[in-house]
């Protein structure tokens, strides 16, 4: 009993469990409908699982359908079987034959050509088993290129997808590393110049570029806490000068003296003007300096980042700007402005 056989008598449904083929097309290869089984490299599959799994040799089952591929018939391929069978018996039926014609006759030389014919027929025989055995080899050969050469295209195309994909995921990964870099150093950049341009702006506030002479010069210069303070309006400014001025004359009057001790936090240059004897002057320090008070003394300062000292009352000033103060002996400092200050006596 050929493996085939075997494959047919048993149950299909336990080969199913066992393969996983579907019944159908075990029904087809059991019976042989090759016309049903249009994918030679599935069919191949198919009998590689069968012969794995139950344990199969189903070789002369594949000669069977690559004939039928070959050929479009099985009944021809039987036929072609059959045919050869009936020359090799014809064949060795001559042979018999002239074996027994051999022994019949006397004549050695007619029994040497006798011998030559068979001789002849032999090669003749030989020569086709040949033909027939390299025939198969060369399906066979041909099989199992098929077989091995699919799945290798397969897989080929899988590494290459893979390959690409690959690729593909580095290049965006490379995109984005180099996007946040170059974002990150922007903003790191930004953030230098602003921090550069605020220690610029501070060391202007606090290093006002004024000279001297343009800061006691009688020219309309722009008041720098303008903004934020509220001009006064000419009525004003002559009412606080008068009110300022007969202060002043009272002061003078009691001739009282006060010490003022300016302490800078950082170094300033300030200038002074008494308002009633219009007596002036200035000074650049980073350390504290002491002056004597007789009268209303309006003073000017580059920055007002320094504390004032006076009758044991301090006042704390952090204005990187241009300031304008008037020290009034009753009232203590209050601001004032630039052309209040002139009026007062300065330059």
């Amino acid at each position: 009993m050929t493996d085939f056989e075997k494959l047919q008598q048993m149950d299909i449904k336990d080969v199913h469990k066992k393969t996983c083929i579907t019944i159908a097309r075990l029904q087809d290869i059991m019976n042989k409908n090759f016309d049903n089984m249009d994918s030679a490299t599935r069919t191949y599959g198919f009998i590689k699982i069968l012969e794995r799994e139950l344990q199969l040799d189903l070789k002369d089952w594949v000669q069977e359908y690559n004939h039928y591929k070959q050929y479009g018939n099985i009944q021809s391929h039987e036929m072609v079987y059959t045919e050869e069978n009936k020359q090799d018996t014809v064949n060795q039926d001559v042979l018999g034959q002239q074996d027994s014609h051999i022994s019949l006759t006397t004549d050695p030389l007619p029994a040497i050509d006798t011998w030559k014919q068979k001789d002849n027929v032999h090669t003749k025989i030989q020569k086709k088993n040949i033909k027939r055995n390299s025939t198969k080899n060369n399906n066979k050969h041909l099989n199992n290129t098929i077989e091995i050469s699919i799945p290798q295209t397969k897989s080929s195309y899988k590494t290459v997808w893979i390959i690409m994909i690959a690729v593909i995921i580095i290049l965006i990964v490379a995109g984005i590393y180099f996007i946040n870099l170059a974002s990150h150093t922007n903003s790191h950049n930004a953030i230098q110049q602003n921090n550069m341009q605020q220690k610029n702006i501070e060391n202007k506030q606090a290093h006002p570029q004024i000279s001297l002479i343009d800061a006691l010069s009688d020219k309309e210069d722009i008041d720098m806490d303008s903004e934020t303070q509220t001009p006064l309006s000419t009525q004003q400014q002559s009412q606080s000068v008068t009110v300022d001025s007969k202060e002043d004359m009272q002061t003078s009057s009691l001739n009282v003296q006060r010490t003022l001790t300016i302490v800078p936090k950082k170094e300033v240059w300030f200038a002074w003007v008494d308002t009633v004897k219009k007596t002036r002057g200035e000074k650049y320090t980073k350390t504290p300096y002491t002056l004597t008070l007789t009268n209303n003394t309006a003073f000017h300062f580059g920055n007002a980042i320094l504390t004032l000292e006076i009758d044991g009352k301090k006042y704390e000033y952090n204005q990187y700007s241009i300031t304008y103060l008037l020290y009034d002996f009753q009232e203590g400092f209050k601001p004032i402005t630039q052309k209040e200050y002139r009026a007062l006596g300065a330059k």
